[in-house]
Parts: C-alpha cells; sequence; structure tokens
C-alpha cells in the first residue's frame, strides 16, 4: 500500500480536495465493477452506487455523510458510466427522500468489491497476530491505530469505529506485554529483578541516582568526559546485565518501554502493576546498556581520529625540519643514553653513525614513521581510550585473533600489569615491526597504539562485536530481519539470481574498464586508476538561447509553497501524525522560529478554537503585513492563498478563509482584510 493511501483509511467523509492521481487510483471502476454499476436502474442510482464503491476502496468503509460531492469525482463517474454529471453534488439529492437507499448502495459496495464488517468477538483473532508482530516491532500510538486500519484493510475488512480499532491495538499490546512478561519471570528472577531496582535508586557519592547518572547526556571527546561514558557502561556491566536472555520483542520495543521509566522516582515507580514494572525496569537497563555502548564506542573513534589527524598534521610539518644532521644527533644522544653498553660499544656506535653519515645513509623518518612515534609519545591520552574498549563486552570470531588476544589485555588492565606478554602483541603488520626480544616499556606502548587503531578497525568490519550493542553487532545478527518491519527492495528475490546477475554486471564492467586502458583513456597504477582529465567545453553559441529559454521556464517556486502544495494534494501531513488532521483544530503553517508571543506568531502550528482566528503582528522590523490589491502574483501571496485554500483552514471558514483582525501599529490601525489579499513579507523570507 502506498504511504500517502495510508492516511485516507478510516475517514467517514469525503476530504475537501482530492488530486487527480487519487481521482484516477480510486474512483476508475474497472470491467466487473461498471457492469455491476450498469446493473441498477436510474442514473442517480449507478452514479450513487459507483461514489459507494471508490469511496470504499479509499477509505475502507463505507461513505454515510450526507455532505457534498467534488465536481471532479462526479464528473470521473459520470463518464464511466454514461450521462452527465449532476447539478446539484450533494448527497442529500440522492439519499434525501429515502434513507434505505443509502444503506442498500452501500451494501452493494461491499458485495461488489467482497469486503465483509468487522466483528471484534469473532474476526479479532484472525489479524491480532499481524498486529502483534507491529507491536514487538515499537510501533505504538497513533502509529500502531493507522497500521491497523492497514491490516484491516488488506484482509477485506471494513475498517470499523475508531474505537472498535482502539480496542483492537489495545489488545495487541496486552498480548505482547503478556508474552514479554512470561519470558522475563522464566529467565530472570524476582530477586535478580529488586536487586537491580535498588541498585538504580541508590545514591552515589556524587549525590545522584545510577538511574539518574545513566540519563545524563554525553559530554565532549575529553578524556574525563570518555571515562564517564565507559563509567556508564561499567555500572551497568557490573550488574551483569549484558548476561540477560534473549526475549520477544525488538529494540524498537525495549526502547518505547525505556521512554517510560525517564525521571522517575522509586515512589512513583512503585505504583506501578505489573506487568508493565517488570517490563519497563529490563527495558531501561537493556537499552541504556545498548545505548551507552554505543554512545562510547562513536566518542572513542571520533577522539582516534582527532589524535591521528593531528598526529599526520605534526609529522608533514616535521618532516621539512630533519635533515640528516639532526638525525644524525638524535642517534648519537640515543647511543650516549644506553648506560647498560660499556664505553667501548657505544664508541663503537658512534664511529658507525659517523661513517653512515658521510655515506649518505641516514636518512630522515618518513612521515608514516614520524606519526607512529608522535602517537607512542602520546600514550597518556591513548591509554584510556583502549582500555575504554576493552572493558567492554567485546566478542570475535572464534578462528580470529580476536578472542585471546582481547582477553590477555583485559587480565592484564585488571591485574595493573606493566609488562608486555607473549599473548599481548597484536598480529604484526610491516609498519609496526616493533617487538624485540626483551621487551620494553616503549614497546609496550606501541602495542597499545597499534591494538587501539586496529580494534577500531575490527569493530567497524565486525570481526570484533559486542551482543550487548545496537550498531556493533555481529553481521550475522546485523543482517537478521526478523522483528523488523522494513523490508529492501527485491528482499524476496533468489539470492542465487541475485549473484549470478551482479557477476555478470562486474564482469561486463571490467571488460569495459580493459578497453579504456587499451584505448589510453584510463591508466591503472597499482590499486588507483587515474583517469585523463577532461577538457573544458564551451557552450555553443546556438545552445546558449536554448539555456536561457530553460532558465527562464524555471518555475520560482519557494520551498514553503511547495511544501503546501504537495500536501493539498496528498495529504501527507497525516502520515506524519498517524491519523488524519483535524480540520477545525490543526493548522500547519510557516511562521517564525522560536518566539511563540502572540505579536509574533506569523502562522505557526497553534491550535485554535472553533471561530478563533489569526493575529499577525509587527516585531522587532523583520515583518510587515502590507496589504495588496487583487490580482497580486508575488510568492508571498501564492503561499497565502495556498494556505486559505488548504483542507486544514477551509473547512474552518470556507466561505471567506481565515481573516487577520485589526491591530495598531506605527502606520496606523491595520484593516482586517481576506488572507488570499494579504501578503506576508520579512526581511529574511518566509
Amino acid at each position: 500500500m502506498r504511504h500517502w493511501h495510508r492516511q485516507l483509511l478510516g475517514r467517514t467523509q469525503l476530504p475537501p480536495t482530492l488530486s487527480a492521481l487519487a481521482i484516477s487510483e480510486f474512483f476508475t471502476l474497472d470491467g466487473g465493477e461498471i457492469r455491476a454499476v450498469l446493473s441498477r436502474y436510474g442514473m442517480d442510482m449507478r452514479l450513487g452506487s459507483a461514489l459507494q464503491i471508490g469511496f470504499l476502496k479509499m477509505c475502507g468503509r463505507p461513505l454515510d455523510k450526507l455532505q457534498r460531492v467534488p465536481i471532479p469525482v462526479l464528473e470521473h463517474l459520470s463518464t464511466q458510466i454514461g450521462g452527465a454529471p449532476p447539478e446539484i453534488a450533494t448527497l442529500r439529492a440522492i439519499y434525501g427522500q429515502r434513507r434505505q437507499t443509502l444503506f442498500d448502495h452501500q451494501q452493494f459496495a461491499l458485495d461488489t468489491l467482497g469486503m465483509t464488517r468487522f466483528e471484534i468477538t469473532a474476526d479479532a483473532p484472525r489479524v491480532l497476530d499481524a498486529l502483534c508482530d507491529e507491536v514487538r516491532a515499537g510501533v505504538d500510538g497513533d502509529k500502531l491505530l493507522a497500521q491497523a486500519r492497514v491490516i484491516l484493510y488488506e484482509r477485506r475488512y471494513v475498517i470499523p469505529a475508531p474505537r472498535t480499532v482502539g480496542e483492537l491495538a489495545k489488545r495487541a499490546r496486552q498480548t505482547v506485554e503478556h508474552e514479554v512478561s512470561v519470558a522475563i519471570e522464566r529467565t530472570i528472577p524476582p530477586a535478580t529483578r529488586e536487586r537491580w531496582l535498588d541498585q538504580l535508586f541508590e545514591v552515589r557519592t556524587d549525590g545522584a541516582t545510577l538511574l539518574e547518572f545513566l540519563q545524563e547526556p554525553p559530554g565532549s571527546l575529553r578524556t574525563k568526559d570518555i571515562a564517564r561514558a565507559s563509567e556508564k557502561v561499567s555500572a551497568l556491566l557490573a550488574m551483569k546485565i549484558a548476561e540477560m536472555p534473549d526475549l520477544p520483542g525488538t529494540e524498537r520495543y525495549w526502547q518505547m518501554y525505556a521512554a517510560r521509566m525517564r525521571n522517575q522516582r522509586r515512589s512513583r515507580f512503585a505504583q506501578r502493576q505489573e506487568p508493565r514494572r517488570s517490563i519497563e525496569l529490563v527495558s531501561f537497563l537493556r537499552h541504556s546498556l545498548a545505548a551507552h555502548t554505543d554512545t562510547l564506542i562513536r566518542m572513542v573513534d571520533r577522539r582516534v581520529s582527532e589524535l591521528w589527524g593531528h598526529a599526520s598534521e605534526r609529522a608533514k610539518a616535521d618532516q621539512g625540519a630533519l635533515p640528516a644532521l639532526n638525525v644524525l644527533l638524535a642517534e648519537m644522544r640515543q647511543a650516549i643514553q644506553e648506560e647498560g653498553q660499556s664505553k667501548a660499544k657505544r664508541f663503537d656506535a658512534i664511529v658507525e653513525l659517523v661513517r653512515r653519515y658521510d655515506a649518505g645513509e641516514l636518512k630522515p623518518q618518513s612521515i608514516a614513521a614520524r606519526q607512529r612515534a608522535i602517537l607512542v609519545a602520546e600514550i597518556r591520552q591513548i591509554r584510556p581510550l583502549l582500555k575504554s574498549l576493552v572493558g567492554l563486552d567485546l566478542h570475535g570470531e572464534e578462528p580470529s585473533h580476536w578472542p585471546a588476544l582481547i582477553a590477555a589485555w583485559k587480565d592484564a588492565y585488571q591485574q595493573g600489569a606493566d609488562g608486555l606478554t607473549t599473548a599481548m602483541p597484536p598480529p604484526k603488520p610491516p609498519p609496526w615491526g616493533w617487538w624485540l626480544e626483551d621487551r620494553t616499556p616503549k614497546d609496550r606502548n606501541t602495542a597499545e597504539v597499534q591494538l587501539l587503531w586496529e580494534l577500531r578497525q575490527a569493530l567497524r568490519r565486525r570481526t570484533a562485536h559486542i551482543p550487548s550493542s545496537l550498531s556493533f553487532q555481529s553481521r550475522a545478527k546485523m543482517l537478521d530481519s526478523r522483528g523488523s518491519t522494513i523490508r529492501a527492495p527485491r528482499n524476496d528475490y533468489p539470492v542465487k539470481t541475485m549473484l549470478k546477475e551482479l557477476i555478470e554486471e562486474i564482469e561486463y564492467g571490467l571488460e569495459r574498464v580493459s578497453e579504456a586502458v587499451e584505448r589510453g583513456d584510463l591508466k591503472l597504477d597499482g590499486t588507483k586508476i587515474k583517469v585523463r582529465r577532461l577538457a573544458a567545453q564551451r557552450t555553443p553559441s546556438e545552445l546558449k538561447g536554448v539555456r536561457r529559454e530553460l532558465y527562464s521556464a524555471y518555475a520560482r517556486v519557494q520551498f514553503p509553497d511547495l511544501i503546501m502544495a504537495v500536501d493539498a494534494e496528498t495529504h501527507f501531513s497525516a502520515e506524519i501524525l498517524g491519523r488524519p488532521a483535524d480540520n477545525r483544530h490543526e493548522w500547519t503553517a510557516i511562521g517564525d522560529s522560536g518566539d511563540r508571543d502572540a505579536r509574533r506568531c506569523a502562522l505557526r502550528g497553534c491550535k485554535f478554537s472553533g471561530r478563533a482566528r489569526t493575529w499577525i503582528a509587527v516585531a522587532d522590523q523583520r515583518f510587515a503585513a502590507v496589504v495588496h490589491g487583487p490580482g497580486l502574483s508575488t510568492r508571498e501571496a501564492a503561499l497565502l492563498e495556498s494556505q486559505r485554500t488548504h483542507p486544514s483552514t477551509a473547512a474552518a471558514d470556507p466561505q471567506s478563509g481565515l481573516r487577520i483582525h485589526a491591530w495598531p501599529s506605527r502606520r496606523g490601525t491595520i484593516r482586517p482584510v481576506t488572507l488570499s489579499r494579504a501578503l506576508h513579507e520579512s526581511r529574511h523570507g518566509l
């Protein structure tokens, strides 16, 4: 089902305006429907039956409001069933004399489309499973009601009254809550839940409870703030939240219940009834661990990027300041400081350095080597980051080296060991040829720098993962679509067929690349592809006039105008709300940002009573309401005209639209005019 169709489901009357797309989509009858309509006697009876069929296809329930029908709808139906559209476009003209005719046409439309009326006692079990899947996926509130209407429509049920739809959604929530509650009671003992509750409301040394501490927003990328984020994860891991067994429901479901426990006092939380009390407690702890783990990893990732970037900049800046003589002096100082060697050996080392200098063998370090040296020297900033990552619930694929490596470093940090054991060095890549037979503190620092970088890359590639996180789970878990309402395009396409087509496309592309290399258009340099730079091309003189005509033909449409026009055609605002907009009390428009003063309220999303009107005021020389005569063609007048004719305002005052009341200004009293003639100008634009 299309998204713009969802917000039309459940309506009891026709919208004030219908786009040509909606009229063509729902009020175009197929062959069987036309034959059924033509079996009725009289033009009015045929038109009423066709109208009921179209409305039932569009809204999922019969049309029973005696209201005005849009003329384009009647014209579209009349051309299909033959005859001219009636001059009086109201349902009262068709059903005013005999009410039973309305019921006959409704039943005729139901029989023609094969739809049945929904009885909650008999038909609820047939749709409850699908609706429970939506609840497990974290859908709730108005969006759950909208999804319930979609499920009923797809199963060919007439959408019942909003109260019945709400009762159906309530049953689905209660069913899933009971299912989750049973799983919690079976896997998590009551004593464990009470212990978690005591720990959450226990006051810390800083005067805040653990619940308040966990709800603090993350800080900056300073070491202190990263350590505080790591403390949150450590507190949850100490409570053994990571060992919580798998429970039914998705992360969106747990997040929905976790949000209800925020800013709760213990006395208030004790008033919650089971099973919601246990579900909210478990949801908060589970989601908090996952969210804080992701936050910590992202903070470390950004901090690593900053440190490596600064080290690269320093290395490039120092590259020109390290001639061979400076390298000789640095090597001589290092040889002299080797107190473990005898004087003769140190003298021989200095002589060898001088010989290498004379032979031109002493060269400055490369930028990469200099960058590694700078990072090793800044180990005081590197080590806290590595400790934060190693302290997480890290897992790795069993055939890889990560399980043993993570366990070795975790034990070393817990025991406070300073050395470098044989199990601690990461795999030796060529740029990091650093470890020797006798380990030194410098080797330990170098190993930590290398391990931090590789662990960061492993988390990105999912060769190392954290089961209790949201974004850094294993590859198999991330690709598991169970419980998700999102479906990728062609998700039901056979995998083997898709791979075959993909391989064929890759082979075709490689052949084209080979041909381009032979022609000289491309050049391969190792892993890089160099493309010949294209020369600047001048625009032909005969096309300059065409370009000017194309630019002049572009519509000068502002974004607010476009949004209002699209919403008037598709009514997408109801998709955001999860329900059709209330025409009399909701107004969607564009105004000043942040200031809700009555004198500055310029058509914001305010709620009005039945006969309330909009005030537009002059404030701080930012806005000025100017009265213009008819025929105004500026973008602001077009915007206000679209707002006046928008469905959410047309129903409030269909005759003249909203009016602007008079208000005093420096120029005198501004008289009220219709909104279609008012121009709202601003120095900063609308």
